[in-house]
């Protein structure tokens, strides 16, 4: 993952302590990529598949925050700012 896609995340992801992360599609390289990056930042995280999604998120990570953490879409052809 690039830089500002590191930094993008964890600005999103600043003190959540648990994220379901959901993949959008082939994920591919990223996949690996993102829970690497959660882990070494001690964030505790679930992974789901999901086949589609209407509409396509615009955005390469949309983010939703829940009382008990957090739910991360990634969408790796999405944009990065949308």
């Amino acid at each position: 993952m690039a830089s500002d896609e590191v930094s993008y995340l964890e600005l999103g992801l600043r003190g959540v302590c648990r994220v379901r992360v959901r993949f959008l599609g082939r994920s591919g390289e990223i996949e690996n990529d993102v829970m690497a990056l959660l882990g070494s930042r001690g964030i505790q995280a679930t992974l789901e598949r999901l086949e589609g999604m209407v509409p396509l998120p615009r955005r390469r990570f949309s983010f939703r925050y829940e009382p008990s953490g957090a739910v991360l879409t990634v969408f790796a052809d999405g944009d990065l700012h949308g």
